[in-house]
């Protein structure tokens, strides 16, 4: 008598837990689509962009504080921030394989053009830095020159190995 009372209560206990579970599933949202999952991904990549814009602005601006520029620097100020923005990227062109589906050889080559490339853009970096820099005061440069140290002290900092 007593296994058949157990019995019924497991069978009215696991069916009520049947009936609650679905009353949930149909309360419950459907889930979401994969366009859902594209729309969040590119807010989210618009949203780190545009923090990343702020802090850059912000850095800008505090350099041209540090360095207090003259009103006839205002040209070579703007060129040389101008020069320093990252390249905009550029789409794939028609046929252009994804390097996973390239072979070795064609990876190599893929990565040595990426590289004169890159190259190429540090290159001109380096010459708006040199122009910029050279229409700049003893003192403004002697600043110029403190704010890059500042930064590799930094990045020591940041990097340290933990003491053991």
């Amino acid at each position: 008598m007593q296994r058949t009372s157990l019995l019924r209560l497991a069978t009215i206990a696991s069916f009520s837990g049947l009936l609650a579970s679905a009353a949930m599933a149909q309360d419950a949202p459907p889930p979401p689509t994969p366009m859902h999952h594209v729309q969040q991904h590119d807010r989210h990549l618009q949203d780190k962009t545009q923090y990343f814009q702020q802090k850059q602005a912000q850095r800008w601006e505090r350099m041209k504080n540090l360095l207090q520029l003259q009103p006839q620097q205002q040209a070579a100020w703007d060129a040389y921030v101008a020069a320093m923005q990252p390249p905009v990227p550029t789409p794939p062109q028609a046929g252009t394989k994804h390097p996973k589906d390239m072979t070795t050889l064609e990876r190599l080559d893929w990565k040595a053009q990426m590289r004169k490339t890159h190259q190429k853009n540090a290159d001109q970096r380096d010459q708006a830095t040199r122009k910029f820099y050279t229409s700049l005061n003893a003192q403004q440069q002697k600043a110029f020159d403190s704010l890059h140290q500042d930064g590799k002290r930094m990045m020591r900092k940041h990097h340290a190995h933990p003491k053991m």
